[in-house]
């Protein structure tokens, strides 16, 4: 099977001359081998992404596996990506594959050491280029803002970009057929919150902005006549045509930031009974509570609940956590506390959760395993790539080695068990439960045990720890 595989960066470029001069650069080098492309494989993204947020790098992998001895055809060497160690990783990983690469102007195989060399050179090639292009860019984008022309890319809602004859960006002017919206939304910022300000706009208008959304557009400079653009670390200012007077957009923030000092009262910070004490059935992490949005007639506010590490684009995500369903609070939040009623008042459920399971190792400390894991086995890249011999593989990963067996010796031991009558205390905390009556008060009384509840798709698993309670008679 013969894969041929394209790359452009954007929609413009695909719909246009440069995925079209690929594909007649891959068909020719395809006639003159005599091989015949079976599947093509078209991407348009940034070269410069992440492997696991390309969709088409995937594929390829997926065409690897499916098909034996495949050959893959790229027109260039940046057409992989546009980082080098991105793109030595597809090349390395279809070769590991029992694939055959093949890339327009890179002579020989790169399965074979002088390949190899020349290929990961041209690799760092094309970072060189696509950096300095970056960088080029940047200095024209700065120079032209400098001058008091827009050269930022998108403008602000309710402005838009005036073009001179060539169709090059000049200045910002209002859209009067937008800005009537913005207006009001900085209208309505003088008596009301982001969220009400959301809801009354998606009444009026249909138009749904979230809460942040809102801030954004109150605290943008750009609103009041001086547009705020960072260029290389550098700050300019631009004068624009104001969407609301000066004084007008000092009183929103004002407010704005009154109301984030005084949070008394502010439902973004409201707190559950469960904040703190709801955690991942399959990480063991905690699950954070935040809010969200259904949107029917109107906007409505409701908070659900999450594992913190569902988000692949947290930095500290960790491997292998795929629980990322949402929980309504409306219905875990009730079924929790009724759960730890439950347990506490009855002695024979009670007995089964008094010998605590071996406490789970804290987040920090998985990290600082798994991120060891990743440093012995880079350490050890060299040697399983044929590049230096197994002696000095050795020496540079023994160090390592020895830190993470120490690491892993430093995990936390298991809980002794407990031999207080389980009787005895529910006798004490089923009087306790009864005068937990405010929020504050069960949240204390879920602390005092130190409970946690692991929510899965497969229910909710409780676990608590025996607290000395004053008035049980363990003798």
């Amino acid at each position: 099977m013969v894969i041929a595989c394209t790359r452009v960066s954007t929609a413009p470029q695909a719909l246009q001359y440069g995925q079209k001069t690929q594909v007649d650069d891959l068909e020719r080098y395809a006639a003159a081998q005599g091989y015949t492309i079976g599947q093509w494989i078209h991407e348009t993204q940034s070269g410069a992404d992440e492997l696991e947020d390309r969709e088409a790098v995937q594929q390829y992998f997926q065409a690897a596996k499916r098909h034996k001895n495949a050959v893959f055809l790229f027109p260039r060497v940046n057409r992989l990506g546009r980082r080098s160690e991105l793109i030595l990783t597809i090349a390395r990983r279809l070769l590991a594959l029992g694939a055959t690469v093949n890339v327009l102007g890179v002579p020989g195989d790169i399965a074979t050491p002088e390949g190899w060399f020349t290929f990961t050179m041209l690799a760092g090639q094309a970072e060189y280029e696509y950096r300095s292009d970056n960088t080029t860019l940047a200095k024209g984008k700065l120079k032209k803002a400098k001058m008091g022309l827009w050269a930022h890319g998108r403008p602000p809602h309710g402005y838009r970009v005036q073009r001179d004859e060539r169709g090059y960006s000049t200045y910002l002017e209002v859209d009067e057929a937008k800005a009537p919206v913005y207006r009001e939304i900085f209208a309505l910022g003088e008596q009301h919150g982001s969220e009400t300000t959301a809801s009354l706009i998606y009444q009026k208008y249909g138009m749904m902005f979230s809460s942040a959304r809102i801030q954004q557009i109150w605290k943008n400079p750009t609103y009041k006549g001086m547009a705020k653009i960072t260029l290389q670390g550098e700050v300019v200012y631009i004068q624009c045509p104001p969407l609301v007077n000066t004084a007008q957009w000092q009183l929103v923030n004002d407010k704005l930031r009154s109301r984030a000092r005084d949070r008394e009262g502010n439902r973004a910070f409201e707190k559950s009974v469960l904040t703190g004490f709801v955690r991942c059935g399959e990480c063991g992490s905690g699950a954070a509570r935040a809010k969200s949005y259904v949107r029917r007639t109107a906007p409505q506010q409701g908070y659900y609940y999450r594992c913190v590490y569902a988000s692949k684009t947290a930095s500290h995500n960790l491997p292998n956590c795929t629980h990322s369903k949402m929980y309504d609070s409306r219905k875990l939040e009730p079924h929790c506390w009724q759960l730890f009623c439950d347990t506490i008042t009855q002695p024979t459920v009670l007995e089964r959760l008094m010998q605590p399971a071996p406490q789970e190792q804290d987040t920090a400390h998985q990290v600082a395993v798994l991120d060891l894991e990743s440093k012995l086995a880079r350490a050890w890249q060299p040697y399983t790539d044929g590049r230096i011999s197994y002696e000095v593989a050795q020496l540079m990963a023994q160090p390592i080695a020895d830190e993470l067996e120490a690491l892993k010796r430093q995990a936390k031991k298991p809980v002794p068990e407990s031999n207080i009558p389980a009787v005895q205390l529910v006798a004490v905390a089923s009087k306790m439960l009864e005068n937990a009556v405010t929020l504050e008060q069960r949240r204390e009384l879920l602390a005092l045990f130190s409970t946690r509840f692991f929510v899965s798709p497969n229910g909710v698993r409780i676990q608590i720890k025996v607290p000395l309670l004053e008035g049980a008679n363990y003798a």
